[in-house]
């Protein structure tokens, strides 16, 4: 194969005709700068049609909700911890205690059949059909045992805490000498029923499992918890779930290759061989799915013409939680909230919705305004108001003088726009920034932990119950934010107390005006995520936001050929 040759057009069409070699095609992608994913995904694309089996190439990233590190230890893998960065290869391997339907509307049951909480007492009752992928039954004990382990302070599992209120999680918190810890609030009366005894009423417990995967007691029970996430489980053909999908091999920087769990409990899939495929930018990942390896990828509302003069294909929408600026209160300098609520006004982000996203995002001014229940009918909205914030600033003492640091860390080309207006935006009423874009380098990391940032635009994602606002501004959100609320806490705690939707509305209604005036962030967009889906090849596909595990009803997509 010649320099000469070295085109992407040309590289797709030797790839589809059979003219190139495996070799050839792998060479002129790495040398065209699409990497080895894209050229692999072309070789898989070139011999699907001799397979006997259907197979979906798929990109792992299409959701958005971080969908692979190919090439990542195996900490990365492993949702224990930071559970951002494989959410795409747990949904098709692993399942859930309970989980919620796509549009975020309602909790719909996994391994439970079903389930009933009142008063301190919570019961779920679980499918006896269920097994792991080594075919041992899946139980109650590994409920227990996943429960166990992720309050367990050995693990620093950021998913514990949604356990708080479970009998026995704080004196497991005091355990300091690595033994092994478990609630005595959680137990197994037979193999198909947990209790779960609280201290006190909580409606938001429920909440908490749709971040969180089962894991098998049988294989995990004996592992030392302080370094679970380093195992070669999480990587490796070791990795037993109970999802639609086996973990069969990772290679490494192109994809994770799945076969079909044919005893899944919600019946085999039609699928029987799924690779996610993993690319170095958007740009190939698009480029992939516009001539057919990949089936799904993700996209921006500038490709919206692209794929739609793609036969079969269709941008899909859903919910990806509203864009805001989060603030360091830690700095003096932004301890007032009239430097805040000034921002807030300063920024027409009704313009920037309407022009830069194209109409796709809505403006708002709260947290999850998706959850209309919970919002109040008086919230400040904050519309754009350059004179009001000056005056706010002079107020506040502002002098102009400080150069504040404006962090963001989505790649795409409309954020990179986006954080330019707001910047204009800001400097026009006497806020001056630098933009500083997170690479991974781990310099925002540093300036975390040492509490030196000031400020960050991005996401909390779409948050599908409102009581997941205690994690964010409750006591573990002032380690990382610097503000807390006693009246804010109060509320919080007094929604969480009852299961009555009504009575929930109105604490949460008080919480919410609360942030809204305090403005510990400036909430600016109702973001939607995009992914293109060949829905001409793949049949019955099932959307939703990137980083909760919502029901996708893998075992009912279909390829056509």
């Amino acid at each position: 194969m010649t320099q000469e040759r070295f085109g992407i057009d040309t590289l797709i069409d030797g790839a589809r005709s059979g003219e190139l070699s495996r070799r050839d095609i792998l060479k002129g992608s790495v040398a065209l700068g699409l990497g080895l994913p894209f050229g692999m995904a072309l070789v898989n694309a070139g011999s699907t049609a001799a397979q006997d089996t259907m197979t979906l190439s798929f990109d792992a990233g299409a959701t958005q909700g971080g969908g692979g590190r190919p090439n990542a230890a195996a900490t990365e893998y492993s949702f224990i911890i930071n559970g951002g960065s494989q959410f795409e290869i747990n949904r098709m391997v692993d399942a859930r205690l309970v989980t919620i339907s796509a549009d975020l509307q309602g909790f719909v049951g996994d391994l439970a059949e079903s389930w009933e909480i009142a008063d301190t007492t919570a019961v779920f009752k679980l499918r006896d059909d269920a097994v792991w992928h080594d075919g041992t039954p899946v139980t109650a004990k590994d409920v227990v045992f996943t429960i166990n382990m992720l309050t367990d302070p050995a693990t620093t599992s950021r998913w514990g805490s949604s356990f708080r209120n479970v009998v026995g999680y704080e004196e497991a918190q005091a355990v300091e000498d690595g033994t092994p810890t478990s609630l005595s609030g959680v137990t197994a009366p037979d193999d198909y029923t947990v209790q779960i005894d609280l201290v006190q009423p909580d409606s938001g417990m429920l909440a908490g499992f749709l971040f969180i995967s089962i894991m098998p007691e049988h294989v995990l029970g004996s592992a030392d918890r302080a370094t679970i996430t380093e195992l070669p489980f999480w990587t490796t053909e070791e990795r037993v779930g109970a999802g639609p999908f086996k973990f069969m091999s990772l290679v490494e920087g192109e994809r994770v290759e799945l076969e079909a769990h044919d005893a899944y409990h919600f019946g085999a899939p039609a699928i029987k061989n799924l690779n996610l495929l993993f690319f170095a930018s958007a740009e190939t990942s698009l480029a992939a799915f516009q001539q057919g390896s990949s089936l799904a990828a993700p996209m921006t509302i500038n490709e919206v013409e692209l794929v739609g003069g793609i036969e079969g294909a269709e941008s899909i929408g859903f919910p990806a939680g509203v864009g805001y600026i989060a603030f360091n209160v830690y700095q003096p300098y932004l301890q007032d909230k009239r430097v805040r609520q000034a921002m807030a006004y300063a920024i027409d982000k009704n313009t920037i919705a309407e022009t830069l996203f194209q109409g796709q995002v809505a403006a708002v001014s709260t947290e999850i305004p998706y959850v209309t229940w919970a919002q109040p009918d008086d919230a400040n909205p904050y519309d754009y108001d350059p004179d009001r914030a000056r005056e706010l600033l002079e107020e506040a003492g502002w002098t102009g003088e400080q150069t504040l640091g404006f962090w963001y860390y989505y790649s795409d080309p409309i954020t990179a726009a986006v954080m330019e207006a707001m910047q204009q935006y800001l400097q026009a009423v006497g806020i001056n920034t630098e933009l500083k874009f997170d690479d991974g380098s781990g310099v925002r990391t540093q300036e975390i932990a040492d509490k030196t940032w000031d400020m960050t635009y991005g996401s909390f994602g779409a948050q599908p119950a409102p009581s997941n606002l205690t994690a964010v501004w409750g006591p573990p959100g002032y380690v990382t934010y610097g503000w807390s609320n006693e009246e804010f806490d109060a509320a919080m705690n007094a929604a969480l107390l009852t299961y009555d939707q009504d009575e929930q509305a109105e604490y949460y209604q008080t919480a919410i005006r609360i942030l809204n005036e305090e403005s510990p962030n400036v909430w600016l967009f109702d973001r939607q995520n995009l992914v293109a889906v060949n829905t001409g090849k793949l049949e019955n596909s099932v959307w939703g936001p990137g980083h909760i595990m919502w029901l996708n009803n893998a075992q009912e997509w279909q390829v056509v050929e």
